[in-house]
């Protein structure tokens, strides 16, 4: 199976680790956090692997490495992504929760006496500076702690 690898010059484990981080480099672009995981699988493998043990200790090597890289994913990595992606590939395409709602336009409805703001379907709790009215096209001005700050829309002509 090497040998097939080693035809354009790189070994197995040099193969699978370039296309684990051609992978985790697509991840940029990519809304999912899918290839990261391929990457990550690939990694794991490429550790249990090369390890000079019985199969069984290399299968658990592998898991626990898998378990590593994902826990340093969800708790750095991926914040790391998300900054990269919001400032330099795409702005303001990923936000989520409250921040992605800022300058979009919702409708204020009443639930339980409370005023909420439907936005593409959800319901947002909304505070203005001006009394909001049911039924009032308003614009998402910020957003904090899950609070919409909400404003009057411009009429359209």
């Amino acid at each position: 199976m090497d040998s097939f690898f080693e035809s354009w010059g790189l070994t197995l484990n040099q193969t699978l680790f370039l296309l684990a981080i051609i992978c985790m480099v697509l991840d940029f672009f990519v809304g999912t956090d899918i290839l990261s995981h391929v990457a990550y699988i690939i990694f794991s493998f490429l550790i249990a692997r090369n390890v000079p043990f019985h199969f069984m200790y290399k299968v658990l090597i592998g898991l626990v490495a898998w378990f590593a890289i994902i826990c340093c994913h969800y708790l750095f990595f991926k914040r790391f992504v998300q900054q990269i992606v919001n400032r330099i590939i795409a702005p303001d395409k990923y936000r989520e929760g409250a921040d992605g709602l800022v300058n979009k336009i919702g409708e204020v409805k009443e639930v339980e006496q409370k005023k909420m703001v439907m936005i593409d379907g959800d319901l947002w709790p909304a505070e203005a500076a001006e009394d909001l009215q049911v039924g009032q096209k308003v614009k998402v001005t910020n957003a904090k702690d899950g609070i919409l700050t909400v404003e009057q829309a411009e009429r359209e002509c």
